[in-house]
């Protein structure tokens, strides 16, 4: 009865026009805008490391170019959790990560254009214009670590080199359009903080909390599905370390528990105790645990890749156990205790 009557108090709050300092103001404020623009920044510091390396070749540069791409790529995992947006316009999520790549299917063409030597990736107009799988982290990634790099990339005129830079300059093209879109007046932030029952994207403050709902429900089975499974494989002699998201790079893990961080920074911006009964306040305090447990989980520093997951296996099986669990607290204790409990599951998708 108790949780009866918090859904349905905190289903009118919900509905309710949004104020200043409203869940989607936090949720825009403290995480999303902040996160766009560090990705931002973040390629900005790639593209000044890619030309340095293509200028003046050298360990020592190459060394700078690898390790602004260990902050790009981690700054995209911690504002990749947001699924919903501009980012989802444009084909803006797959031109800045294109994964998983079944098959391997875009490695093959970023393997074929450094091998040709194709001309019309080396400029950014032309390179836009390609697959996606050609103008993203896993390409620049292969650029940077994969197969021939040391040799390609300490050479004067580097084709590769030049690749890697525009690629750079397409994943700062492609952040800069999606910050734009939130931040503009007219923009998406504005359509999340005040909806409008005229809108096409929003008509109420339901279906706002739907979407922030959705990144912490959705979020956890998503690292799952696409980041731990085949990687964890059925048994250890089933595993597939090379299958793993940036393991050229030596970022699987950091990846992941990046994403993790993010989901529970999410859910502190967004304050979901502030919408929530005093009695409920449980719900969103345990999601905010299990994700530190994640993140524990989390935390290893290279992968097994001449044999079989051994030692390693049990600290990743236990957060498989803890990204459902996180999945089932928002998709159904949350969900519930924010009134938006009727056709929403974890498991719907994005």
């Amino acid at each position: 009865m108790i949780r009866t009557i918090a859904s349905a108090i905190c289903a009118l709050i919900i509905t309710a026009p949004a104020f200043a300092d409203s869940a989607e103001q936090r949720a825009v404020d403290k995480f999303i805008i902040p996160g766009y623009q560090a990705f931002e920044s973040a390629a900005d510091a790639q593209i000044e490391a890619m030309d340095a390396l293509c200028t003046v070749p050298s360990d020592k540069a190459l060394t700078a170019a690898q390790s602004a791409f260990s902050d790009l790529a981690l700054s995209w995992s911690h504002i990749e959790v947001i699924r919903f947006g501009p980012v989802l316009q444009e084909n803006r999520l797959e031109r800045i990560l294109f994964w998983p790549d079944r098959k391997s299917i875009g490695l093959k063409q970023v393997q074929r254009v450094i091998a040709q030597q194709d001309e019309s990736a080396i400029t950014i107009g032309s390179l836009v214009q390609k697959s996606v799988a050609l103008q993203g982290l896993g390409a620049l990634e292969f650029v940077l670590f994969g197969t021939g790099a040391q040799d390609d990339l300490h050479k004067e005129n580097s084709f590769r080199c030049q690749y890697g830079l525009t690629i750079a300059s397409a994943l700062r093209e492609v952040g800069a359009e999606i910050s734009t879109e939130w931040t503009k007046p007219d923009g998406f932030g504005n359509l999340l903080i005040t909806p409008d029952e005229k809108s096409d994207t929003y008509r109420n403050n339901s279906e706002t909390m739907r979407d922030i709902l959705g990144v912490v429900a959705h979020g956890p089975e998503i690292i799952f599905d696409t980041r731990l499974k085949k990687y964890l494989g059925e048994s250890a002699a089933s595993s597939a370390p090379k299958s793993a998201l940036f393991w050229r790079s030596g970022l699987t893990f950091k990846s992941m528990a990046a994403n993790i961080t993010a989901l529970g920074k999410f859910a502190e911006a967004v304050d979901f105790n502030d919408l929530l009964g005093e009695e409920d306040h449980w719900v969103a305090d345990s999601y905010l645990f299990e994700a530190k447990n994640g993140i524990r989980a989390s935390q290893l520093e290279t992968l097994v890749l001449e044999a079989p997951i051994s030692d390693a296996r049990n600290k990743l099986e236990y957060l498989g156990v803890v990204l459902r669990s996180m999945g089932e607290i928002a998709g159904q204790d949350l969900a519930q205790a924010l009134g938006q409990s009727a056709g929403f599951s974890s498991l719907d998708g994005d």
